[in-house]
This record gives structure tokens, sequence and C-alpha cells, in this order.
């Protein structure tokens, strides 16, 4: 048989075995979903003024096996060889592992899987498969670096036999009492995966600092699972154990890539307007932040493009996913209440799909936007504005509103819930500042004092848009949303821009002794009010320690998927000294810079848009500029040559002709978190610094998939200048 029509044969026995699997499970998963009220779930929905009514049983799409594992041995629980799926079971003659078990690290991680159950030491391959739907269409194998050169494929990843005797797995009963089939327990994947391909990582491949140890709430005495040390075991024919290390070793310092060739072809795709599941592509330094326990904090600091987000999203899947209701184990039993935080709408668009996609049940996506927006009683004001001062995003605004609440609960009873509360409260907190009196004794600043008293009332508060955080805060001191203790977990998204009373808002949505999950660049911080370290943001902000005393710290996203080489080494000149090296996968055209005089700009910018939307016809492109009479006086340009406004959104552009890609217009403050193939970005001289950082323009220049332009007629910030 030649390889070809072995590669055939191949494609069409796995195409066949996904066939199986899709049908299976999705009868599998609604008849336990039926079975099991007690863990059904709303299912994945935007955030919403009032808690949100379940829609029944109702499931998202199962996502297409994503790879197979084979063994030297046959595991008297998956056999010699199996598969990986978003959902267990088992098919005709082979088993499907959810990529949310513990076992699935051997397809992320490889033999540096912390799980030993089955032995990562006796891993002989693994396959990756390529799809165009639900389609399989092709594969890549990675064979373990010690497997001979020439070894035949065909005995690495065996045809199905025909006849074959697969173990009933072991049983537990839902709370109906009907059996429901197990699958592995979870596990955090601690250690990355030995690079099947080269005896030593690539001077370009991601690299991971070692794992801190695990955050706790200084407040809070939260029991740990007990620690038991597992060996490697040699296969044996006993059951396998379900114990496992509630912590593991740290990972050394580099964690080379899996699937590769699929790696960069996924990133040098057009970029879409959502953002797509990646678990084929999910690499070990991503994983091992994905499966992070829940029951302790995380924090991430990534420069941009190194899959923040995109770990931000998978984990949000990971605490809910329906196979750890199905099978509770000592490591993780599932989340049911999720609030996955970004910073705007257009974020919360963009990561709102992927959640169905990769099995996520029951999460809410909230945007900071939108939340400011419902809690200050539906006000329009933009929640980032020029001229903020300290205290207008300060948390003693919140902490008044707070107190005041509880001191005046008995006149609120006899108030209808809602905006008359709100107005009740606001009118003391403004009249006890103009009087001085004790209600606002305890704010001893004066200026911040006499900011609350200028207010004169609520009316003229709700129309100034520096009380917009103030108004937000009464908000949730009355629940107006009927928020408060709704979420058992908060992953939150860009929180270098969470100002302190915005903070003091989110820890009200979490439960007591909920649990964070943070992703952020502190070197894109863009507002002078912010914390400017992790440190200040972790101990100071949210009162978050070490159980064992150690010194606190955070996980580092070193690689960047996103952009080339080229844009980030130019971006990085805006970096810090010690700061200016962040790694990339690709290498691109290098960025051009484009002067012009001040009446040619706009006119120059939509030329240089036109063009990057005629190259990247299939994706996305975007011109990002910090002053919006620019980006109006563009988009009126734009509409007069032909562009469409999409629906509800006047800032992204469509046109009729196909041979164009979408085009969006934002300020440098709702970009953040999107991603585009080409963007332009206008006039860096106007954005604005932070505390003497260029936080803004850094985002803004790091938005790019594959080409950056830069327009100006201002002289350039001398970091920027070309040597």
């Amino acid at each position: 048989m030649t390889s070809s029509q072995w590669r055939r044969d191949e494609i069409n026995d796995e195409q066949a075995v996904n066939e199986e699997y899709l049908c299976n499970a999705k009868r599998q998963r609604k008849n336990f979903v039926d079975r099991a009220s007690g863990v059904s779930a709303p299912r994945n929905a935007p955030w919403v003024a009032s808690p949100p009514r379940s829609r029944g049983p109702a499931l998202g799409p199962i996502e297409p096996l994503i790879g197979r594992v084979a063994l030297d041995y046959d595991d008297p629980d998956l056999g010699a060889s199996f598969y990986i799926g978003s959902w267990h079971t088992h098919l005709d003659h082979t088993v499907v592992i959810s990529w949310v078990a513990e076992s699935a690290g051997l397809f992320l991680a490889g033999r540096a899987s912390s799980w030993h159950d089955p032995d990562p030491r006796r891993l002989l391959a693994r396959r990756t498969f390529r799809r165009d739907g639900d389609v399989i269409v092709d594969f890549d194998d990675d064979f373990e670096d010690d497997v001979e050169p020439g070894v035949d494929p065909a005995t690495v990843f065996p045809r199905r036999p025909r006849t074959l005797d697969v173990p009933p797995p072991p049983t537990s009963r839902d709370p109906g009492g009907e059996p429901l089939t197990t699958t592995e327990p979870t596990l955090a994947i601690r250690r990355p995966e030995v690079n099947p391909q080269a005896s030593s990582p690539r001077p370009d491949e991601p690299t991971m600092t070692p794992a801190a140890p695990p955050i706790q709430r200084r407040t809070e005495d939260v029991p740990e699972p007990p620690q038991k040390p597992i060996e490697p075991k040699p296969p044996t024919d006993e059951p396998h154990s379900t114990g496992a290390p509630a912590a593991a070793p740290p990972p050394p310092a580099a964690e080379p890539q899996r699937a590769r060739d699929l790696v960069m072809e996924a990133i040098s795709k057009p970029r879409s307007d959502r953002l797509r599941s990646v678990l084929r592509t999910l690499q070990p330094d991503q994983h091992r932040l994905v499966t992070w326990p829940a029951t302790e904090h995380l924090a991430v600091q990534g420069h941009p493009g190194t899959g923040k987000t995109i770990v931000a999203t998978h984990r949000a899947a990971y605490l809910t996913h329906l196979e750890h209701a199905r099978n509770p184990s000592r490591t993780h039993v599932r989340l049911t209440s999720v609030g996955l935080v970004g910073p705007t709408d257009a974020w919360a668009s963009y990561v709102q799909q992927v959640l169905d996609d990769i099995g996520a049940h029951g999460v809410e996506v909230i945007s900071m936007e939108r939340l400011i927006r419902e809690l200050s009683g539906k006000l329009s004001h933009p929640l980032h504005h020029r001229g903020e001062r300290y205290f207008h995003s300060d948390a003693k605004n919140v902490r008044l509103a707070n107190e005041t609440a509880r001191r005046l609960k008995p006149q609120l009873s006899r108030l209808p819930q809602g905006q008359r509360q709100v107005r009740y409260i606001a009118g003391k907190i403004i009249s006890a500042c103009r009087s001085d009196r004790s209600v606002a004794a305890w704010l001893d600043d004066e200026e911040h004092r006499a900011w609350l008293a200028d207010a004169g009332d609520f009316v003229a508060a709700r129309r100034d848009k520096s009380y917009l955080l103030f108004l937000a805060g009464i908000g949730m001191s009355v629940d107006l949303c009927g928020s408060k203790g709704r979420y058992e977990h908060l992953i939150v998204d860009e929180v270098q821009d969470i100002r302190p009373a915005e903070w003091w808002i989110l820890s009200a949505l979490l439960k007591r002794g909920g649990r964070w999950s943070l992703f952020g660049d502190m070197n894109q911080r863009r507002a002078d009010y912010t914390s400017p370290t992790w440190e200040q943001l972790l101990q100071d902000e949210l009162e978050l320690d070490r159980t064992d005393g150690s010194e606190l710290g955070y996980e580092v996203l070193a690689t960047g998927y996103r952009s080339t080489r080229q844009i980030l080494r130019y971006a990085s000149g805006l970096l810090p000294p010690g700061q200016q090296s962040p790694s990339a996968l690709r290498d691109g055209p290098e960025p051009r810079q484009e002067k012009v005089g001040p009446t040619q700009r706009i006119r120059k910018v939509h030329e240089e848009a036109e063009q990057l939307a005629e190259e990247f016809s299939a994706g996305t492109v975007a011109v990002i500029a910090w002053d919006r009479d620019q980006l109006d006086e563009l988009r009126r340009l734009c509409l007069r040559a032909g562009w469409r406004q999409a629906e509800g959104d006047p800032w992204a552009l469509h046109h009729p002709s196909h041979s164009r890609a979408r085009l969006r217009l934002a300020r440098p403050v709702f970009a953040r978190g999107l991603e585009f193939d080409g963007v332009v970005v206008v006039e860096p001289a106007e954005f604005q610094k932070n505390l003497g950082r260029h936080g803004s323009l850094y985002t803004a220049l790091t938005r790019a998939n594959q080409q950056l332009v830069v327009v100006y007629s201002k002289a350039l910030p001398k970091e920027l200048k070309r040597k």
C-alpha cells in the first residue's frame, strides 16, 4: 500500500470514528442533562440586569474530535489508543475522553504531564486532527523523541479491531438515582510537555516562570484538599486510582510547543469578528493555567497576543463543563455560576460564541461598560472620560454608599427598590458633604468631599459624567440589578484598567469565599488611577495573600501568538528598559510609518484602510485613533466611498464588495482585547500617557496580527522614531 493510500484510508477511518462520536455524544449528553436536573444550569449568556432564567436542557454544539493518543501498552481503561473530544463517551471498540479530564494531559502536555494514570512515560505519539467544519480532513502526528525513526505509523495508531471487548467503566449515580457513566477525574496539568520534534527547545518557543504557590484571601480560611504524592506506576491489571496530588512540581523554564504546524496555520488565518476555540492547538503553558484549581486564585501577566483572552475563556469552560458534574472528583467539582468579565461590549460580543463551542454551561459574559451602565440607572456616559480625577473612581465612593445604605435601611425599606432608593441615598450623601454632617465625616479628603457637595442634587449628578461610578456604587449598594453574591468565580480580562471603585463593585458580585482569575498586562495600563503593579492590585486592592506565607506573585505568559516579531519589536520601544523583548512565533513586514500634512491626514488614513481591507479581504482591519472627531470624519468619508454601517454598531463597517475585509473604527479604549489582520494607528503623539507611560498607544500598536501602518503629521514619540 502506498503512503498516500494509507493516509486516505486513515483519514476515512478517523472520520468514521468522528461521526460515531458526534452522534453518541450528543445523545448521551442530552440524556445526562435530562436526568440530572440538579446540574442543568442556564446556558452561557451576556450579563443581564436581573438573574438569568434557566433555559432548560438546551445545549451548545459538540466540537468534533480534537486528537488521539497512542500508548505503548494496553491500558485497562483506555486501551492502547484513545481519543480526545469535548465530551466523554464509549464508542464501538474505543474510548473518547473529555478535554477537561486529567488523562487529556497526555495529549496537551505529553510525557511531562503530572498525571500518572496512565503513565505518561508510556506515551508513544499524539495525533492532532485538521477539520473542515465537522469533518476530519487530515491529521498531524507527533512522535515522542525516543521513538525510533522510521517507525510504521500504522503500528502506532492501529485501526479499530472488528471485535474487541472494552471493559465497562465504573459507574456512579445521579441525584435521581440513575446510573451515570463516569470519566476520568480532572486535575490541573502542572508541567509542560517534552518537545516531540527536537531534543532541545527552539529559541522562539514559549517560556514560563515557575508556578507560584496558591493565592488565598487573607480573611478566609478555605480548607485545602489533602496533598498526596503519587508515584508514576507501570501498567497493571488493577483498576486505575482516581487520587491525584493537589499540587505538582513547578514547570521548567521553557515549555516547547506542540502541534507547531497547526499553530502557525491557525495564527496566520484571517481574523474574524469572534473568538474561536483553540483546543486543538492549546499549548502546555496555556493549558496549565486553564486547568488551575478552582479552589485557588489565579493572576496572569502576559504581553499582547500571548493568549490571555484565550486562557480566560477556556478557563470559564473548564470550570463549568458538564463533564465535571457527570463525574465530580476530589480535585474539581463543577461550578455553576461563573462570571467572565471584560472591558467593553465589543469584547463581550467577541468572546460570547466560543463558550458554547468548547462546552461551557452557565457562564455569564459581563462587559464593564454594560455593568456600570445598568448599575448607574442606564446612564450613557463613557466609562472613561478625559479630565478624570482620582476621586471620580475612588473606592471610598462605593464604601460611602454602602455605609449610607446600611444606616438608612429603615427609610429605604419604605421605598420601592430601584431608582427611588438610589435617589434617596445620593441626596443624603450630597447633602451631608455640603453640611459636613456625620454620614460623610470619615471622608477626610476635603477635595473629594467638595466634589461630592458640588453635585448639587441627584438630577444634576446624573447629567455629569464624573459621577458615573459614584452612582453605580449606590446602585450596587441597593443591589439594583439583583447581582450581589451571584458568582462562585469571577474571571476578569484586562485587569490593568479596572479602577478601585470598579473592583469594589466586582467584589460585591462574588459570593463569600469565591475565587478570582485575573488576566492583564500592566504595560497596557491606560489610566493613572488603576493599580500600577500586580503586587499592589493583589495585596492592597483585593487583599489576597499566600496561604503558606510566601511572597505574592503571578504567572506569566511570554510567547506572542498574534502579532509578528516586527510589530512587537516596534511597539516594545515604548516599554521600560528590561521589558522590551516580548517573543513571537512569526515574522512579517516591518510596520510602515507614513508622514503627511495635517490637512491630508484623514484622507491618507482612509487610503491605507482601503488598501488593508483589500489585502486582508477575508478578515478584519481597524483604524485606531485617540481623537473621536477624527474617527467621525473618517466614518463619513468611508460611507461616501460605499462602505455600509453594521446593524446596531456605527463604528463597524462592511463593504458591498466581497473583496474587502470588515472595518472597525475605534478609540484605543474600545480596541482592548480585540485583534485584527491589519491596523492603521493615527497620530501617536495625541495618545494620552499615564504616569509617563504609553499604555494606550502600546495597546493600539499591538492589535495587528499581520500588518501595522502608522499615519502621522505631528512629531512621533521619540521611542518610535526610526534609528
